[in-house]
């Protein structure tokens, strides 16, 4: 299934996530970008479609693009709990597919955004 539509073309949840990882790669990059919020409204429209892609269809999300959609997201400043919501149930559930690396980047994710998700934290302590 497509995640979002960037124009008029559908995107897999790998590209759309590797979309948002690379605009966050490059936002936090930026010495003046760091603790603020994105403004470029090309950006925020970008962030409400992968939200909206990633809360409709979370589990066509696998854990890498989870992962960095969630720290994407976070690092842009332009998250939203009902994605971010969607990210943990969807991990919660896929959590023993995770790596190290996924699991920590999404659990950062989570406790900077302040989004709780029992399901998850549950599922990361055993």
């Amino acid at each position: 299934p497509a995640a979002g539509a960037l124009g008029t073309k559908r995107c897999t949840p790998r590209h759309l996530a590797n979309v948002l990882w690379g605009v966050a790669k490059l936002s936090s990059s930026c010495r003046l970008a760091r603790g603020s919020v994105a403004t470029e409204p090309s950006v925020v429209s970008l962030c409400e479609m992968a939200g909206g892609a990633i809360a409709s269809d979370a589990a066509a999300f696998n854990a890498r693009d989870l992962s960095n959609a969630a720290w994407s997201l976070l690092t842009l400043g332009l998250f939203d709990r009902p994605t971010m919501l969607a990210i943990a149930a969807r991990a919660a559930a896929t959590l023993d597919s995770f790596n190290a690396q996924e699991t920590s980047k999404l659990l950062y994710a989570m406790r900077k955004s302040g989004v709780h998700c029992a399901a998850l934290e549950e599922a990361a302590s055993r």
